[in-house]
C-alpha cells in the first residue's frame, strides 16, 4: 500500500464545446503517472492521439502492461456503456493494487455514465480507497451537480471553463467560485480551484 500517497481527483467541467476535452486530454499527457487507465467511450481520446484502443480483456491486460491502457467498450458492450464503466473501473482498481508509483483514472463525460442517484460500487473503490494503491482520477462531466454527491465529495480540485445551469453554478459557487466569473469566461478560458485553497488558478486552451 501507498498511505503516504497524497490523492489527487480532479473533476473538469463546462458547457459543451468551451475546452474541456482540449484540457482534459493535455492533461492525461502530461500527468505523472507511470500508468494510465482511460476510459474511451467517446473515442475521441484515441482520434486526438491517432492510436488505436484495447477492445478486450486480453488487449486491456497487454495496454496495462505498456503504461497507456486506453479502452473503447464499443466493440464488446454496444450500447451498455454503464456496464462496460463498471467492468473496466474494476480492472484499473484491481490492476493498481499490483503496480508501483502513481496511476491515473481517467473518464470523459461521466454524466452519461452515472446519475446522481447511483454510483458503481467500482467507482466508488477508485475514489475512496485508490489513495492507498496511488491510483488519481481526472474526471469530465459538463454539470458537476449531474454527478452523484459520493462523486463530488471527494474531489480535491475543480476546473471549471463557462457554466450557464443555475444548479451547476450553485453547486460552483460552494466550492469557492465566484458565479459572475463563472458565467464571464469566453470559450477556451477556465478557472480552477483547489479544496479549501483560497487562491484560484486561471488559464485557456485555445
Amino acid at each position: 500500500m501507498q498511505l503516504s500517497h497524497e490523492s489527487t481527483k480532479v473533476l473538469i467541467t463546462g458547457a459543451s464545446g468551451c475546452g474541456k476535452s482540449t484540457f482534459w486530454t493535455r492533461l492525461i499527457l502530461g500527468y505523472p503517472a507511470q500508468t494510465k487507465f482511460v476510459f474511451d467511450h467517446e473515442g475521441e481520446l484515441q482520434q486526438r492521439l491517432r492510436v488505436r484502443a484495447a477492445e478486450t480483456p486480453a488487449g486491456l491486460a497487454l495496454a496495462a502492461a505498456s503504461g497507456w491502457c486506453i479502452f473503447d467498450p464499443g466493440r464488446l458492450w454496444p450500447g451498455r456503456g454503464e456496464e462496460a464503466f463498471t467492468f473496466f473501473a474494476d480492472f484499473a482498481f484491481q490492476v493498481s493494487s499490483r503496480l508501483p508509483g502513481t496511476k491515473l483514472f481517467a473518464c470523459d463525460e461521466l454524466q452519461m455514465l452515472i446519475g446522481t442517484h447511483t454510483i458503481p460500487q467500482e467507482l466508488r473503490c477508485i475514489l475512496q480507497t485508490g489513495r492507498r494503491y496511488g491510483l488519481d482520477c481526472v474526471l469530465v462531466s459538463q454539470q458537476p451537480n449531474e454527478l452523484h454527491n459520493k462523486v463530488r465529495a471527494q474531489l480535491t480540485e475543480v476546473v471549471s471553463f463557462v457554466q450557464a445551469e443555475p444548479r451547476a453554478i450553485e453547486w460552483l459557487a460552494g466550492y469557492g467560485f465566484q458565479e459572475e466569473g463563472l458565467r464571464a469566461l469566453r470559450p477556451g478560458e477556465f478557472v480552477g480551484r483547489r479544496r479549501g485553497a483560497a487562491a484560484e488558478t486561471r488559464g485557456r486552451v485555445f
